[in-house]
């Protein structure tokens, strides 16, 4: 019996349900005679690693890539595996040029590859050192046009018919044109590029700007955290990905895992744009950078914490002793003053009531707000319908401090309006004179002005 390398493999047919692939193993029966014998191939695999014949111990070269397939991030089907490069320290399969002053060589890092086969199973491909390619030497520039020339890693396998079995990095010279193509590949279809390179019209180096980098997608160990580039990248993943798949987003610098149905963030991250949390989970916890804010997912973005994240009340006067604090008879009078410190950009309502007290029944008043020298808002008219009783008037509106605002300065007035009584500002406990300056957050955009 052949080794398995001699044997060939070729399309299958489907017969009463039963697939076969040709396996053609030749027998020797006489000097000048032999007979071709064909075997179905049965979806159970020889095993890594049983003897498949007691004399020899050998296993299929198929059977051997699918055994190490296995220890590989799964592709679009149980039994395949997903290609790319193996992440490693450095830059693994850069295209590069030479340093410190360029040529016309380019070199290409060290790397290891999991490449797709035209059997079962990947090649697992190796370049354990950098590689340099004469680009300009092999090829000079064309006087007329420019070209593109790729870098690539092909393999070669003599199980289809290719003329030998080999892993090679090598160059495919372009073809100089006014609006120049890549350049067809020839030999083997197992084949990934690494690089462009934009030859200019009688170049004599080859710089940075020349060179496209087109190396492939990383793949990593069954259970690795799988490096991607973006959310493209992802939605082309999400076919292989599998419950428990973690990936780590480059663009975003985060973890994502695939629970069956959505990726979803792992733990708290920062993002300046919680829409790029696509697919939230409920109390899930998020810091905006942009409003330096923590948020709970809640159907929305509710803020728990942080500038964006009302404080609260930061300023509070409250009188109840039974004093008398201003008298008001036809000019406005402030009955408060007081400045407050607050942080800019920032949103904030003030609220006043006021106690007001007429000496002649029907007298209005009304009550204003000031900012510096600015009104900010004012009170409707109050009318006093009794004489010598109190009457509270209110007054309250949201401001925004300005962009290196840090004091308010902070005015309280009383006008009458009509009528001809005094007007005395007077406390007691059933009518407080209350003052507040509550924080409301961080988002004055969201104010209307």
């Amino acid at each position: 019996m052949v080794p398995d390398s001699r044997r060939r493999r070729e399309p299958c047919r489907v017969h009463r349900r039963h697939v076969f692939t040709r396996r053609r193993t030749v027998l020797p029966v006489a000097k000048h005679l032999t007979v071709e014998t064909e075997f179905p191939v049965m979806a159970e695999r020889h095993s890594w690693a049983a003897n498949q014949d007691e004399r020899t111990g050998i296993v299929q070269a198929d059977d051997a890539r699918l055994a190490l397939g296995a220890l590989i991030t799964p592709g679009t089907t149980p039994v395949a595996a997903r290609t790319g490069l193996r992440p490693a320290p450095g830059n693994p399969g850069l295209v590069s040029t030479s340093s410190p002053t360029p040529d016309g060589r380019v070199t290409v890092a060290a790397f290891q590859h999991i490449m797709r086969s035209r059997g079962t199973g990947p090649y697992i491909q190796t370049l354990d050192a950098p590689k340099m390619l004469d680009i300009l030497a092999t090829a000079p520039a064309d006087p007329a046009n420019p070209r593109h020339d790729l870098v690539i890693a092909q393999q070669s396998d003599t199980a289809y018919r290719d003329p030998t079995t080999a892993f090679v990095v090598r160059h495919v010279v372009g073809i100089p044109a006014v609006r120049p193509n890549d350049p067809p590949v020839d030999g083997s279809p197992d084949y990934v590029v690494l690089a462009r390179i934009r030859i200019a019209p009688r170049a004599n180096a080859i710089t940075a700007e020349m060179i496209d980098d087109l190396r492939p997608d990383w793949t990593v160990a069954l259970g690795g955290v799988l490096p991607i580039r973006d959310l493209t990248e992802r939605i082309e993943l999400t076919q292989c990905a599998f419950p428990g798949l973690t990936i780590y987003r480059r663009d975003r610098k985060w973890l994502e895992a695939w629970d069956g149905e959505s990726w979803r963030v792992v733990g708290t991250v920062s993002t300046a744009n919680p829409a790029d949390i696509t697919d939230p989970y409920v109390d899930q916890l998020i810091f905006n950078s942009r409003d330096r804010t923590l948020y709970r997912w809640a159907g929305e973005w509710i803020p728990v914490a942080g500038d964006a994240h009302g404080k609260g009340l930061v300023h509070a006067r409250r009188r109840a002793q039974g004093a008398t604090i201003a008298s008001v008879i036809t000019a406005e009078t402030p009955i408060y003053q007081h400045s407050v410190p607050v942080q800019p950009s920032r949103v904030y309502r003030i609220s006043a009531r006021v106690p007001v007290i007429a000496s002649e029944a029907g007298t209005t008043t009304r009550v204003r707000i000031k900012a510096g020298t600015a009104y900010i808002t004012e009170s409707g008219e109050t009318v006093c319908p009794t004489a010598g009783n109190a009457v509270g008037v209110s007054a309250s509106t949201v401001y925004v401090t300005d962009p290196s605002q840090a004091l308010l300065a902070l005015t309280v007035s009383v006008e009458r309006v009509a009528g001809r009584g005094a007007l005395t500002v007077t406390v007691d406990r059933e009518f407080p004179l209350e003052i507040l300056v509550e924080d409301l957050g961080g988002i004055p955009e969201l104010v209307e002005r």
